[in-house]
């Protein structure tokens, strides 16, 4: 049963590939939080794609959570989990299938969402029972997305182990 006055944030991605950037966000956010959930959501085949896509050697969902929770295993406060997205088309597609997906893996706990400011106006729609908090990317300026882009530029972003797969 969820506390009424528990901040209990969720940071859902992909993480492909988990970079600093990344690191200091969980623990941005986790530190205004009672609770915070670290969500790998992904696809196999999406993941796959993007690889392929950047050049990278395939960088598994399950390699991306493993990753994430050894960083974070002496944080009591910070759960990493895992949502199999599967055969729903990428977020924000097919919306309600993946809401209740979501929310499932948080088992309805959360009450905050600390989302990418592109996905900030859809996922309040999507989510009105949710606060939002948009992320700020000033203090560490980068995105999985740029590495996939353009990966030897911005591989001293990349966690201890991902350079392997660039």
């Amino acid at each position: 049963m969820k506390q009424r006055n528990k901040k209990i944030g969720m940071f859902i991605g992909k993480f492909l590939p988990p970079h600093i950037g990344h690191i200091n966000k969980i623990i941005e956010c986790a530190s205004v939080c009672d609770k915070f959930y670290v969500i790998v959501a992904d696809s196999f085949a999406r993941s796959k794609t993007l690889c392929s896509e950047a050049g990278f050697t395939f960088i598994s969902p399950r390699e991306r959570f493993e990753w994430l929770k050894k960083i974070f295993k002496n944080n009591q406060k910070i759960k990493v989990k895992f949502l199999k997205e599967g055969m729903l088309e990428a977020y924000p597609k097919r919306l309600n299938d993946w809401k209740k997906k979501l929310l499932n893996v948080t088992n309805h706990r959360a009450n905050i969402w600390f989302v990418d400011e592109k996905f900030l106006e859809i996922s309040k729609t999507t989510f009105p029972e949710l606060s939002f908090i948009g992320f700020d990317r000033t203090k560490i300026s980068i995105s999985a997305s740029e590495i996939r882009k353009d990966s030897k530029k911005y591989v001293k972003f990349l966690i201890d182990g991902a350079n392997k797969y660039i």
